[in-house]
Formats: structure tokens, C-alpha cells, sequence
């Protein structure tokens, strides 16, 4: 499953493709609401190949809401009201959605919920005593299910406590990464320098593809890519 935000009419929405690159197709065309362009973000397969759950939001409005819809982009089903909801990442045995409110002191942080959308809930932090709670985006489900990587964090999800740092080493550095998928052989992840890949305890790192800068045409100097 894969988002295109920011593109042509023909070309945003959310779309499924074969992993070798093949039927490619959009089962979410974005609408308009309340005079708002839909944008639909981070889309997380359940293990059944059945549902995606994914962030929507409306461009230039700042909302944002949980919702999923089956394997075809029909019967969607909001599982938050927002606004503020996003960078949903369903647990391996697809029971607890992990996800970012974007709010103040008191209900900004870091939420579970059911996948039905019951029984959200701030993950508190016991050992922030100043704010009480997590911050950061995509947060990223271990294997196991126990632990949540957020904001170069490893925190265990029953009691909300950091467990450690989240920051892989290369060459000696550590190293910061966006939207990362953390899986049984390892953590890919964006970097500054290009897409990283680690070993399942996050212990070290290797680039699988660097970044480099090329001319652009559209009145920019150079941008990276």
C-alpha cells in the first residue's frame, strides 16, 4: 500500500501495488471536504491482507483522523474524530494501533487503541517527570509486539518507560531516520544521507542506497534526492 500526496489530480490517493511492481492501482480517490482537498498518509496492511489503516487529513485545515478501509479502498470506517490524529502503525498481531496526536501538553503524545478504535489512550512516560508523555512521529512496532521505537526511542509499551536508545551507529556516528519500518532482520529508515538498514537490535547500520543532488528545473538550485 502506498500514499501519493502532493501531484497531480490523476495521481494522489492511496494505491496497491504488486511488491514486484506490478497491478498497480488507486482504490482512494482524494474528495473534497468542507472545501478541503483529502489526504490520506502512512496506509499499514493488517497480516490478513484484509483492511489498511491509515491517517487522513485535509490540506490547509490541519485535521486529522485514524480511519481503515478493506483491501479495495471501500467500507471506510473513522476510528478517531481528530482532530490532530496521525502516523497510525498497527501492532504485528494487528490488535493495538499506535498513533500521534498533535495537541497541547495535556493530550499531545504518543496513543494506542484497539482496532476497532476502542479504548484510546496517551502512553504515559514515567520517566519524563516534566511533560508526563511521549513526543515525536512514525512511531514503528517491534516484532514481539512489546516495544515501540519513537523519536530515536525504544519504549516498552505496557508501562510507557524507555527502554533505551533507538539511535543505530554507522561508522562509529549515530544516526536519526524517518519513517522506518522495523521488522525481523532489521530497521529501514530515511536518513539525511539515504535509506538505512540495521540489525534487529539496532546495534549497527549500513546506507542501502545513498542520497545525492542533482539539477532540478523548476527554478531551484539543486535539491536531494
Amino acid at each position: 500500500a502506498l500514499s501519493v500526496l502532493f501531484a497531480g489530480s490523476d495521481l494522489t490517493g492511496l494505491w496497491t501495488i504488486k511488491l514486484d511492481g506490478s497491478e498497480l492501482k488507486r482504490i482512494i480517490t482524494p474528495s473534497h471536504i468542507d472545501g478541503h482537498l483529502q489526504a490520506i498518509n502512512c496506509p499499514s496492511w493488517t497480516a490478513d491482507g484484509q483492511s489498511i489503516v491509515f491517517a487522513e487529513s485535509l490540506r490547509g485545515a490541519g485535521r486529522g483522523k485514524i480511519a481503515k478501509c478493506d483491501q479495495t479502498g471501500s467500507n471506510v470506517v473513522y476510528l478517531t474524530n481528530g482532530p490532530g490524529d496521525c502516523e497510525p502503525c498497527l501492532s504485528p498481531d494487528d490488535t493495538t494501533i499506535a498513533y500521534g496526536h498533535v495537541g497541547d501538553a495535556i493530550t499531545g503524545g504518543l496513543y494506542l487503541m484497539n482496532f476497532d478504535g476502542s479504548n484510546p489512550h496517551r502512553l504515559p512516560n514515567p520517566d519524563d517527570k516534566r511533560t508526563s508523555h511521549h513526543s515525536g512521529i512514525f512511531p514503528a512496532w517491534y516484532p514481539d509486539g512489546k516495544r515501540i521505537l519513537l523519536n530515536g526511542k525504544i519504549i516498552d509499551v505496557n508501562s510507557g518507560k524507555v527502554l533505551g536508545s533507538g539511535m543505530p551507529k554507522r561508522d562509529g556516528k549515530t544516526h536519526s531516520y524517518g519513517w522506518a519500518q522495523w521488522g525481523k532482520a532489521g530497521l529501514v529508515g530515511f536518513t539525511v544521507a539515504g535509506i538505512l538498514f540495521t540489525d534487529s537490535e539496532l546495534q549497527t547500520s549500513k546506507l542501502l542506497g545513498e542520497s545525492r543532488t542533482v539539477e532540478c528545473t523548476s527554478g531551484v538550485t539543486s535539491c536531494t534526492w
